[in-house]
């Protein structure tokens, strides 16, 4: 029967692990709409994340958006061929692109650049004894250090994500254009419009925002539980990046199944 307890406590201790993260959100969001949380460092913070997370991360994102927007088309001009129908290219760049891929692809660059840092800083400063010092000076860590960077990753995710389809739609058209599968930007338009659901109203901002969250708060969590050493600084990251990797597909998953019941 042990390898029954080693699975049940395996799925135990994720459930724990599941539930306070989430606990981790709830507070983060309770306190984002609280004006009294919003002090001039915690601003300054919350800016610095953004422009970390986001404004850094925009001339990989456009490279990727524009590669992966002519690789759809190519695709999509492909099928077209088969069955005669240059319309499809709008459902293949709304379906493949718009629904499943920029969310995914943002979100790694997101769990790459800004979720290892992140983990890292915090694991740094539990070291360091810099967070106790706050704590002794009256800082709530929690409105200091979690809130911001984990709002900071989620809008991150979403404005990443909206020029990431922005950039692919135009980089789309010139190139379905040039393979005469479309006339005019106004054709092009209505291919995409036809493709585009009333669930896509909620299904992208869910597919962003919500993985921005889960990474900030993943991170922030094993960054400040490390209380050892210098060398658990990087086991920490790790942590932090494979758990929010696992997140962001278990949760992509869901969302997925939940748009096309």
């Amino acid at each position: 029967m042990s390898w029954l307890g080693g699975v049940g406590e395996g799925v135990w201790n994720g459930f724990r692990s599941v539930a306070y993260v989430a606990a981790v959100i709830a507070a983060t969001l309770r306190l984002g709409v609280c004006r009294s949380t919003w002090s001039a460092p915690v601003r300054r913070v919350l800016v610095l994340q953004v422009y970390f997370t986001a404004v850094q991360a925009i001339p990989f994102v456009l490279l990727l958006s524009f590669l992966m927007g002519g690789t759809i088309v190519v695709q999509g001009y492909l099928l077209a061929r088969l069955t005669g129908d240059s319309r499809l290219i709008g459902g293949v760049l709304v379906v493949l692109l718009m629904r499943e891929l920029a969310p995914l692809v943002v979100n790694f660059v997101v769990i790459g650049r800004s979720g290892s840092a992140i983990a890292a800083e915090m694991a740094a400063g539990a070291v360091g004894g810099d967070w106790k010092t706050l704590e002794a000076q009256g800082v709530d860590p929690m409105v200091y250090l979690v809130t911001p960077r984990v709002l900071g990753a989620g809008v991150s995710v979403f404005c990443l994500t909206v020029l990431f389809v922005t950039l692919a739609f135009i980089s789309g058209y010139f190139l379905s254009a040039l393979l005469g599968l479309t006339t005019t930007p106004r054709h092009f338009v209505s291919l995409l419009f036809a493709a585009v659901s009333p669930a896509d109203g909620w299904a992208l901002p869910a597919r962003t925002i919500l993985p921005g969250f889960m990474t900030g708060a993943i991170a922030c969590v094993e960054g400040l539980r490390v209380r050892g050493q210098l060398t658990e600084i990087p086991q920490a990251t790790t942590r932090a990046v494979v758990r929010a990797t696992t997140a962001l597909v278990v949760v992509l998953a869901l969302l997925t199944v939940i748009l096309y019941a």
